[in-house]
């Protein structure tokens, strides 16, 4: 890699552009990102906290495009650790981040690269101060730092009425949910075991706008119908025309 702005390959605190647009400013160790710094994205997005090796690593703060912002443990690029993801739905997610690998995301029109997670969290509507516990399987959009969960349609949505659901299904005050897939027919006829259940979650559809779709039924889970292959058992697959930056912690390599 090459430096930018200095001679002095063995340390200091410099600033660097990359070919891209990106910029770095901060400590370096043998041209390498190594210390503390700032990394700030093209398009808008950044990072500031500690680097080893070119990479994320231990703790920082990182503040995407679309307001999210989160603060904690950072491991080989990846939110890891002890973390609190606050978003631009008014929640705050808090609690332990597993990172499990990173694929691709087919929730989006566009090409996204996620993390996928396990989590052990607490999340908490800012609005009512309502709190739910979460532990279940999770993928973070990389380019936005949404999260969404098991079979939830849309990375824009808030986690919060789908964990409410989940906890009224199943009488627990934590959610465990796994990735299920759900078929489209079963997607689209709202399928229901419980006719309570049913009417419980038409209830909290008028109080929560973002549940104006009512969830499925999958056996012992809930869904909205739409299963996210990132959230299986795959590697991430890039297409070959687009171009991966090495140095960028978002791309994948």
């Amino acid at each position: 890699m090459g430096v930018g702005h200095s001679s002095d390959a063995e340390g200091g605190t410099r600033r660097h552009t990359y070919p891209s647009g990106n910029v770095y400013e901060g400590q370096w160790k043998r041209n390498k990102r190594h210390g503390r710094g700032t990394l700030t994205w093209t398009d808008g997005t950044t990072y500031t906290g500690d680097w080893r090796h070119n990479k994320q690593e231990g703790f920082g703060v990182m503040r995407f495009r679309n307001g999210n912002v989160y603060e904690g443990e950072f491991e080989d690029n990846n939110f890891s650790g002890q973390g609190t993801l606050r978003t631009s739905n008014g929640e705050i997610v808090a609690g332990q981040w597993e990172f499990l690998g990173r694929s691709n995301s087919s929730l989006t029109s566009q090409y996204s690269v996620v993390g996928k997670y396990r989590l052990n969290v607490t999340i908490t509507d800012c609005a009512t101060d309502q709190q739910q516990g979460y532990s279940g399987l999770a993928t973070v959009h990389l380019d936005t730092g949404l999260v969404v969960l098991p079979n939830m349609p849309s990375p824009d949505l808030a986690v919060m009425p789908y964990v409410v659901a989940v906890a009224a299904e199943t009488n627990e005050t934590t959610v465990d949910a796994v990735a299920t897939p759900v078929t489209a027919a079963a997607a689209e006829a709202r399928v229901f075991n419980d006719q309570a259940a049913l009417e419980q979650r038409l209830i909290n559809a008028e109080e929560h706008e973002e549940m104006a779709t009512a969830p499925v039924a999958s056996g012992t889970s809930v869904a909205y119908g739409v299963h996210d292959p990132a959230l299986d058992s795959r590697p991430l697959n890039r297409p070959p025309s687009q171009k991966v930056e090495v140095f960028n912690p978002r791309n994948y390599f």
